[in-house]
């Protein structure tokens, strides 16, 4: 057994804390208090709280990352879509794309990424957009508007 000494005792417990604070509540997920739409003739299978939740979760983490909140986590808005049509909203452009329906999910918080080209590190901004994928909620695009 491996004994811990008390500052390091508290220094856990502060970082849970941390962790805790910046968890999604319920009410962030709530499609009342975010815009949500549905293309015409989609029948997506998640429910748009569900989504936000998948994303908040996914601001909890970056917000832990980067060890601040740039703003409080929540969920602008929510929107089924085909897939190459959630690529142009964003601005980028759709060839190649599958024609599966897919969440736009818009928010603000902490979004953060040490990915990009070549070995530069983007600093966290307070708002950004994830693509979940309708068939299975795993987040198929991520970036910053």
């Amino acid at each position: 057994m491996t004994k811990v000494g008390p500052a390091r005792v508290v220094g856990l417990l502060i970082a849970i804390a941390a962790i805790a604070s910046c968890a999604p509540s319920e009410s962030s997920a709530n499609p009342a208090d975010m815009m949500v739409s549905i293309d015409p003739g989609l029948t997506p299978r998640m429910a748009p709280g569900a989504v936000a939740l998948i994303a908040l979760r996914q601001i909890e983490d970056m917000q832990v990352a980067v060890g601040v909140a740039l703003r409080p986590a929540r969920i602008v808005s929510v929107g089924a879509m085909r897939e190459p049509a959630a690529w142009a909203a964003i601005g980028q452009g759709g060839n190649g794309l599958a024609d599966r329906v897919v969440w736009l999910v818009r928010g603000e918080g902490t979004f953060y990424t040490n990915r990009g080209r070549g070995p530069r590190i983007v600093p966290p901004v307070p708002t950004g957009f994830f693509i979940i994928d309708d068939a299975d909620g795993n987040i198929s695009g991520f970036g910053f508007p």
